[in-house]
């Protein structure tokens, strides 16, 4: 019964999903089993308040009532109440809004970047020095 509410889009470009985000008030995850999806982090980083289920690793990219919302997997009740709750307290859209930009910004390329070099260079360091003492 809910059709006419659905629009199913297909492949969209990187700026029309942007602007999808934008003109949402909430971004709804109830994956069954999802490591860590990147709707979410885009959705942070649009700042979109963002409910989900606690599916496969979603729990360790976000937190419970600091970047997002979470519920338990299989329970549509508890997806519509959290939903509702959200959208219903401007306070806790606030919320999640300023820290879920702020926990995006982790995933910003130059951040990213920046870990990768990082990590490179400590592999790098580590086979130099294991040569030294071979």
């Amino acid at each position: 019964g809910i059709t006419a509410q659905v629009q199913f889009c297909g492949r969209l470009e990187r700026q029309q999903v942007a602007d999808l985000y934008r003109r949402a008030n909430l971004l709804l995850n109830p994956s069954r089993v999802d490591n860590s999806p990147n709707s979410i982090i885009e959705a942070l980083g649009c700042g979109l308040p963002v409910v989900s289920s606690r599916a496969g690793g979603i729990p360790q990219l976000v937190s419970h009532g600091e970047t997002a919302y979470l519920v338990d997997t299989e329970s549509a009740d508890a997806l519509a109440y959290a939903a509702l709750e959200v959208l219903g307290d401007i306070s806790i859209q606030t919320t999640l809004r300023q820290n879920g930009l702020q926990f995006s910004q982790r995933f910003h390329w130059q951040q990213i970047k920046d870990d990768l070099l990082q990590v490179y260079q400590q592999v790098q360091e580590q086979k130099t020095t294991k040569g030294q003492t071979a």
